[in-house]
């Protein structure tokens, strides 16, 4: 599968050279454009990349997934700011964070804000055996009627181009 997108890819200008690697179930390619290509014809080249790729996805061996392209391989942070704040919680500073981030959006010339560290929200629920003993309630009990409150259930996954998506 390898062998055969480099051999299509190659068929392109303006590439130095592919670099690849492969595993069971994983090939990744990794394409550089000659140093001497201008600047206003790299977002063509890409495109090619991904026309090329395109024209043969249908003769990649039958249960391939993909091929996917990583757009952001190259970016590059120029700004890294860190919050903190004494005597405010996690939440209220994801809060002033995502502030932040919209107004950063807004200015010209930057192109991207992600927040890096962000963590999930959780709910830790604690209670003593005693006062369930007193109660009259059992542990197991109390956990089952927890978990069927907060019950998830995964999404199905959803690859582009190959399935159609549907969301419940």
């Amino acid at each position: 599968m390898t062998d055969r997108l480099e051999k299509k890819i190659q068929e392109l200008p303006n590439l130095d050279y592919l670099r690849s690697y492969s595993k069971p179930g994983e090939s990744v390619i990794f394409v550089t454009p000659r140093e001497d290509t201008p600047a206003k014809d790299i977002p063509e080249l890409w495109y090619q990349v991904r026309k090329k790729v395109d024209d043969i996805r249908m003769t990649l061996p039958p249960g391939s997934i993909g091929p996917f392209f990583n757009d952001e391989f190259g970016d590059t942070y120029s700004l890294i700011y860190a919050f903190s704040g004494e005597g405010f919680n996690y939440a209220d500073l994801k809060l002033a964070a995502d502030s932040v981030r919209q107004q950063l959006l807004r200015v010209k010339d930057v192109e991207k804000v992600d927040l890096i560290g962000v963590q999930d929200e959780k709910i830790f629920v604690e209670f003593s055996d005693k006062k369930l003993a007193e109660l009259g309630l059992d542990t197991a009990a109390v956990a089952g009627a927890l978990q069927a409150q907060n019950g998830m259930a995964p999404a199905a996954p959803c690859f582009p181009r190959n399935a159609i998506c549907r969301y419940a």
